[in-house]
């Protein structure tokens, strides 16, 4: 059993979990718990390292087991030493290092999601598992925006990371590999409403965080402007709210 926050070990877990420069120097991040690496196991990525109490239950044990046999290298630690490794409050007994998955867009993005300056960890795991139960294809990721394997970001997004391609690019980027798309600008009464617009074909929706406002290069890149139209007394949504609007909007067209 692992005791001491010296290991070398723990000593990386700790700085993939506080420092951004970490996990994009070694491309690896951490998921803690056992739903999130039952999401590994079903996405067929290999851990590196998995950390673990002695108070796993029956099923964080065969977890465990899956990821062994898998190739990763399993050590018990203790709690205290847990609660070093964890991201969060209450540590859950097990975690795992994992390479962050390279996944790449289809040629032709059919729904596609951009973000621009989302500064907020939960908003951007919120957006970012909205966005694949939505059927988005890929989400670009404007300068500005917060690390998208924060450990913020990862819990809220459950397992979305697994299996929807991520990006971070410039907007030189964004533009090239979005050719065709047609983006749509949410922005608050502003525009036509969102159920007025055609989601079908290739097209797209762009984000801005609540207070930072849009990009210029964003603003010329989007086609038009939509809103979602809500009661007088109420000034805007949460970033992550409206994007559940209006992308289920868009997929329950895209199904009809």
């Amino acid at each position: 059993m692992i005791s001491s926050t010296t290991n070398s070990k723990i000593k990386q877990v700790r700085a993939l979990q506080t420092q951004r420069r970490a996990r994009e120097a070694e491309h690896l991040f951490v998921l803690e718990g056992q739903r999130l690496l039952e999401e590994v196991l079903r996405a067929g990525v290999p851990a590196q390292l998995v950390l673990h109490t002695g108070r796993l239950n029956p099923a964080g044990r065969s977890v465990v087991n899956r990821l062994a046999r898998a190739g990763a290298i399993v050590e018990e630690v203790s709690e205290p030493v847990m609660n070093a490794c964890s991201a969060t409050e209450h540590n859950p007994g097990l975690l795992a290092v994992v390479a962050q998955p390279q996944l790449k867009p289809p040629a032709d993005v059919a729904l596609a999601l951009v973000l621009d300056g989302i500064a907020e960890p939960g908003n951007l795991g919120a957006l970012l598992r909205t966005a694949e139960a939505a059927g988005v294809q890929a989400v670009w990721l404007a300068p500005g925006s917060v690390d998208a394997f924060n450990p913020k970001v990862v819990r809220a997004a459950a397992g979305a990371h697994l299996r929807l391609p991520v990006i971070g690019a410039t907007w030189e980027q964004i533009i090239a590999a979005l050719q065709g798309c047609r983006l749509w600008r949410a922005a608050a009464g502003s525009g036509q409403a969102y159920t007025a617009v055609d989601w079908r074909g290739r097209c797209g929706l762009l984000l801005s965080g609540e207070t930072r406002g849009f990009d210029a290069r964003g603003v010329k890149l989007a086609a038009g402007t939509v809103h979602v139209p809500m009661a007088s007394a109420v000034e805007s949504l949460n970033v992550a709210v409206a994007a559940g609007v209006i992308l289920l909007e868009a997929a329950r067209q895209r199904r009809a």
